[in-house]
């Protein structure tokens, strides 16, 4: 049990500051009150300074997708949103029941998965020495991205970290159902990688296995007929023959194109090519779009809301959209901010944003609704999200119920092809010589 005095607006302020230090509050009161203040729901007050253009963050770690100073980025296994949506799940809830940070750190680590025990491992150390959990969490690009850090940063600095850690759970939830989704993919790339190949590999071996038994006629005693033996033996010799030249060969080029070419586009590497095709991609470029207003209407309603000035908290919210050609654009109005511009001129002058988001955040200006606003420009993002999403589920169904039907009807072309033309041929060929 330890005991000090804090400088702060509220009650609300002090148990943030205290629970980023490791520490539950127990008991607050006023200095010269004779009792604690009664709890309120107002949210915490951050006083911020206005930014000047091109100034370093005052945060630690100079912005998510940054570690901080001298600390070493570690790379691990690459973690999945899956894994994401149950951890931090847990943080959130672990957080909002006002268990000690340190102590929820430790004992999640216990039961997450593998990759991910080592970083809470350390920002459970890192908690009773006050650093914030963005600093731990940038140092694990792998595990956490750039969208995640800059959710939970702007959490910590205008004091909604469990809100911002349901959030983050929120978004990797969302982001594994659209990927499990896809799963008619495989069914396209089975057949046209493995069923495409392998049949036009065995129809050619069975028409060559017919030549050899036209040529020889046969030795066994049937007078001119082959074997089952004879004919196994043959239709092996020729799949072998095919294999080795040209089609295996072929085949292994072919595969070993499209692994490297998958684990290049899947790398950080090409991590901005992907995220550039996927704004402009048709269909699911209008599903990213919404996406990150979404997210980013979210977060400055969230910071506005904590009394953050327009400025900090446009920075804040375009460091947590998941999309970083979208979060550059952002940022680089972001950082032209002098701190005095008002949040609706920023919006219009983005383009952005639909045009009719600036006059709506004008009017909550206006009213001094300003967080109001932002949050229905969130829920309105967050349904043309939803709307775009679904359209998206459903235009893929039909591409991978067309790539099935044109994979399918290839086989079966090469099948019919084989048996009712080349094979008829070679038999009328014979009663001809």
């Amino acid at each position: 049990m330890v005991q000090g005095t804090m400088q702060a607006t509220d009650e609300g302020v002090v148990r943030t500051s205290l629970q980023k230090a490791g520490l539950n509050l127990v008991r607050c009161r006023e200095m010269g009150a004779g009792a604690p203040p009664t709890r309120t729901a107002a949210p915490p007050v951050v006083q911020q300074r206005p930014i000047a253009p091109n100034s370093p963050s005052p945060y630690p770690t100079g912005g998510p997708s940054q570690s901080p100073p001298n600390a070493q980025v570690i790379h691990t296994k690459q973690g999945t949103d899956k894994q994401r949506f149950f951890l931090f799940s847990q943080l959130a809830s672990a957080l909002r029941a006002g268990i000690n940070p340190a102590q929820a750190f430790m004992d999640i680590s216990q039961r997450s998965a593998a990759q991910f025990e080592q970083s809470l491992r350390v920002a459970s150390q890192e908690a009773t020495q006050g650093v914030p959990l963005s600093v731990v969490f940038a140092r694990y690009p792998d595990l956490y991205p750039e969208h995640v850090v800059g959710v939970v940063k702007a959490g910590e600095m205008a004091g909604f970290l469990p809100e911002a850690l349901e959030e983050v759970a929120k978004q990797a939830q969302v982001a594994h159902s659209f990927n499990r989704w896809f799963f008619w993919v495989w069914f396209v790339v089975i057949n046209f990688l493995l069923s495409i190949p392998g049949m036009w590999v065995v129809t050619r071996s069975l028409l060559g296995t017919y030549d050899a038994i036209d040529k020889t006629g046969g030795t066994g005693a049937g007078g001119g007929q082959m074997s089952p033996t004879e004919a196994t033996g043959d239709f092996m010799s020729v799949l072998w023959r095919e294999t080795l030249w040209p089609w295996g060969p072929i085949t292994v080029v072919v595969y070993g194109g499209i692994w490297v070419f998958q684990r290049y586009y899947s790398s950080r590497v090409a991590k901005r090519a992907r995220h550039q095709m996927g704004l402009k991609f048709p269909v699911y470029g209008a599903r990213a779009r919404h996406e990150n207003l979404a997210r980013f209407a979210w977060t400055m309603s969230r910071a506005s809301r904590a009394g953050v000035s327009p400025a900090r908290a446009w920075q804040l919210a375009a460091e947590s959209v998941p999309n970083i050609i979208f979060r550059d654009e952002l940022m680089g109005i972001g950082r032209g901010l002098q701190g005095s511009e008002r949040m609706s001129d920023l919006v219009f002058k983005s383009k952005l944003f639909p045009e009719e988001y600036a006059p709506m955040v004008a009017t909550g200006e206006y009213t001094g609704d300003l967080s109001g606003a932002l949050d229905k420009l969130a829920q309105v993002s967050e349904g043309e999200f939803v709307a775009a999403q679904n359209y998206a589920k459903v235009r893929s169904g039909c591409w991978g119920a067309l790539g099935c039907f044109i994979t399918s009807a290839i086989m079966l072309g090469m099948f019919w092809y084989a048996w009712y033309i080349e094979l008829p041929a070679k038999v009328l060929k014979g009663f001809d010589e």
